[in-house]
């Protein structure tokens, strides 16, 4: 049997040698695994990698400050535009009142007193009948304005102011308020309108003037303006 015993078996493997590497392999997946968590959660933690059920709420105080400092400065820049809207119409204001103490032009008789608006449209012409009386002119509307003053000498009233200027047209307005008398009337030619101021001393009288038409819509708005703006002046005394 000495063949037999010259074979030599082969050796198995020692079991310590085989315990000992299984031992290596799982302290080297444990460090692996542990340096990836670590890693995860380094990341995580300095925002890198957001995890997919983070809430949005969960955002960085950083984030909030400067989108509280962004709309803080969003807020100041609207507070100047939102004080020009009221700055706007005092300029506005200032403005449209000088244009309203430009116009219209006020025209005072220096003997009777009396007052006259002048509106616009109209030319202020040169004074009559001694400084009187004064016409105006417009020459769109072919209207004349006469205005003067006289001394009431013969003592005269609204009545007999009022029978002597109405001519008994029809569909005429004649009418003798107080110390004051009120004509529109018309003849072949013009349609007038009498404004006259009566006084114990002296008159003041208006009389508008301008072609007879069928649409006088725009002479009687002129003319109620120009009434509006007759101010008499002393009647009580003479001039």
């Amino acid at each position: 049997m000495k063949g037999a015993h010259s074979v030599k078996r082969p050796e198995e493997p020692k079991p310590e040698r085989k315990g000992r590497g299984k031992v290596v392999a799982i302290v080297i997946c444990v460090v692996l695994v542990l340096a990836l968590a670590g890693a995860a959660i380094f990341l995580v933690m300095t925002g890198k990698v957001e995890l997919p059920f983070s809430m949005p709420q969960a955002s960085s105080p950083s984030t909030s400050s400067s989108s509280a400092a962004s709309s803080s400065s969003a807020a100041s820049q609207q507070e100047p535009s939102q004080a020009q809207p009221s700055e706007a119409p005092e300029s506005t204001a200032s403005e449209s009142g000088s244009v309203a103490m430009a116009e219209p032009q006020v025209y005072v008789n220096a003997l009777f007193g009396y007052q006259l608006d002048v509106p616009e449209g109209f030319v202020l012409g040169s004074e009559v009948d001694n400084g009187a009386g004064v016409v105006l002119t417009n020459s769109a509307l072919r209207m004349t304005v006469n205005v003067t003053g006289y001394n009431n000498v013969d003592n005269l009233d609204a009545d007999a102011i009022l029978a002597s200027l109405w001519n008994g047209s029809e569909d005429s307005i004649a009418r003798a308020e107080g110390n004051r008398v009120i004509i529109y009337q018309y003849d072949d030619e013009y349609e007038y309108f009498y404004w006259v101021n009566i006084g114990p001393g002296s008159i003041n009288q208006m009389e508008i003037r301008y072609p007879l038409q069928d649409d006088n819509r725009d002479e009687l708005d002129a003319a109620q303006l120009l009434m509006q703006g007759f101010i008499p002046g002393d009647l009580n005394a003479a001039h």
